[in-house]
């Protein structure tokens, strides 16, 4: 219905202002929608799949849940025209059915381990440690993997996060979203504000060394 509702005023605008570039963009769950809108205009036969293959149509998607299987799937220029951006350790781009599951693997493996519940709440309060490696994931057996899937975050994936009291942003691959952090501040920096003052220090950054700090 997204769709729909606003090709033709699209389609319109694109007639009315031919040198202008079409620009979709939304956060969180609107992060979503614009990438999957973004995908629907660019398959065969749709309004935009022209105007996308020549770079006048771009999708920036602000913290995105993973919407979409296989990737290989999609044509070219909807990665080429897609820019999702990541912040820090938020949980929400990492979050489907395949990554729940994987945490649920590793509850389970670390419930199964042989310590004293005496052990655990001491271990859980930092009065002592533990001889075991506590993992956050672990890879679902073949026939449950098949069962649960995995979604992804379409196009280019760009992860903000901060190191050494400066702004970074680097490029990474889509299977680098294939497993939830547990970190405090995983629902934290999913926030808005989250990037706005990612990007600001971004700006001064860029504007103090005259270049851009990006990997």
């Amino acid at each position: 219905q997204v769709v729909d509702s606003s090709v033709k005023i699209l389609m319109r605008l694109s007639q009315e202002f031919p040198r202008k570039s079409i620009a979709i963009v939304g956060h969180s769950l609107g992060a979503g929608i614009a990438s999957l809108v973004t995908i629907l205009l660019s398959s065969e036969g749709a309004p935009f799949a022209k105007l996308m293959a020549t770079g006048k149509v771009k999708c920036f998607a602000f913290a995105p849940p993973p919407v979409f299987e296989p990737l290989w799937a999609l044509p070219a220029w909807v990665h080429g025209c897609t820019y999702s951006f990541v912040y820090n350790m938020d949980c929400v781009p990492r979050t489907c059915m395949g990554t729940v599951s994987k945490l649920y693997m590793a509850l389970k493996h670390v419930d199964g381990l042989p310590l004293a519940p005496e052990s655990r709440l001491a271990y859980i309060s930092g009065e002592c440690q533990i001889d075991y490696v506590l993992p956050d994931y672990r890879e679902l057996p073949a026939n449950v993997g098949s069962a649960a899937g995995s979604l992804f975050v379409v196009g280019t994936i760009l992860a903000l996060y901060r190191e050494d009291g400066q702004v970074r942003c680097e490029a990474v691959a889509p299977h680098m979203m294939d497993r939830l952090l547990l970190h405090p501040d995983m629902v934290h920096d999913h926030a808005v504000c989250c990037f706005e003052e990612a990007f600001e220090d971004l700006r001064r950054q860029v504007s103090d060394a005259e270049g851009c700090v990006l990997s």
